[in-house]
């Protein structure tokens, strides 16, 4: 193992600094999507769809397309993140935020009810000075 590692010394500063750097991209990117969403972002069976989606529908499918394809690569990289430095599963989490996928709303509603991610979105929401989300009972 120690010899990998001496002959892949390279290849671990570099998964290092990418790592690092997904890192701190989480944590600037996360305050803005919470932000971003409309108050009633929860509420119902589909999240809104933005206004301008009528307007533009080629440029709409084509952001879907490169939001599903950016949440597969941070998937993929989460998992390689498991086995080397790096915060694995807070990637993974992200890039299944982004992707499109049967049972993602339910699972977006019951995550955002539990009352410490509640609480952790509406602290965002208001340092921010915006609304607290609204979101149904569970």
């Amino acid at each position: 193992m120690l010899e990998w590692i001496g002959e892949h010394e390279a290849l671990l500063v570099w998964t290092g600094w990418g790592s690092l750097l997904l890192f701190v991209i989480d944590l600037i990117a996360l305050p803005i999507f919470v932000v971003a969403l409309p108050r009633d972002y929860f509420l119902g069976p589909r999240p809104p769809r933005p206004q301008w989606s009528a307007r533009r529908p080629i440029l709409y499918q084509l952001a879907r397309i490169l939001k599903n394809a950016a949440g597969i690569l941070l998937v993929v990289l989460g998992l390689v993140m498991l086995a080397l430095p790096g915060q694995g599963l807070l990637t993974m989490l992200m890039g299944a935020v982004l992707l499109e996928f049967p049972g993602k709303r339910r699972w977006e509603q019951r995550l955002a009810r539990r009352p410490r991610v509640r609480r952790a979105l509406d602290w965002i929401r208001s340092r921010a000075g915006r609304e607290e989300l609204r979101m149904e009972p569970s």
